[in-house]
């Protein structure tokens, strides 16, 4: 009797060390699903961890051997991320407050700006002229309300003023 305790006291240790192995592959599974798909920010992936119940201890380990690999890279995930925005018409304020949500830096931010040598009013000009045509508004009503659309993009109001007097 004492050595069907002892076995299955053994067993039960040996089944934990299985479980803990088994939630570390498909949490290993999980993270090279999502990052197969797409680049994600440290933040994105921790906060997806974190959603599938997965502890911090696992998602640190997981995401810090992923980095050493290159699998990961908040450097790589800013470039994509900021070709995307400037793809859709955003501009420089609007992407980096969005940045911020995922603990990206303004160093970064401005390290990956210098590397895709963006033209900002060449993107205003390009938004306006989709928007609007080739004119400039007929009002001082309209104006501003155009202003305040273009900064809610992300334009600064330098840049629009540099938009007025360039369709003036």
């Amino acid at each position: 009797m004492n050595n069907q305790i002892n076995d299955s006291g053994s067993g039960e240790n040996e089944n934990s060390l299985e479980t803990q192995k088994q939630i570390e592959k498909k949490a290993r599974h999980y993270l090279t699903f999502l990052l197969a798909r797409r680049d994600y920010s440290q933040v994105e992936i921790k906060r997806k961890f974190y959603s599938q119940g997965y502890s911090s201890q696992l998602c640190e380990q997981l995401l810090s051997e992923f980095i050493d690999k290159g699998y990961q890279s908040d450097s790589r995930f800013t470039e994509v991320f900021v070709r995307n925005k400037i793809s859709r018409g955003y501009g420089k304020n609007k992407i980096f407050a969005e940045l911020q949500a995922h603990k990206i830096s303004y160093a970064e931010f401005e390290l990956c700006l210098a590397e895709l040598e963006v033209d900002w009013f060449s993107q205003l000009l390009q938004l306006y002229e989709k928007r609007y045509g080739e004119t400039g508004p007929d009002n001082v009503k309209d104006k501003q309300k155009i202003s305040r659309y273009l900064m809610q993009k992300g334009f600064n109001q330098q840049e629009i003023n540099q938009l007025w007097r360039e369709l003036a």
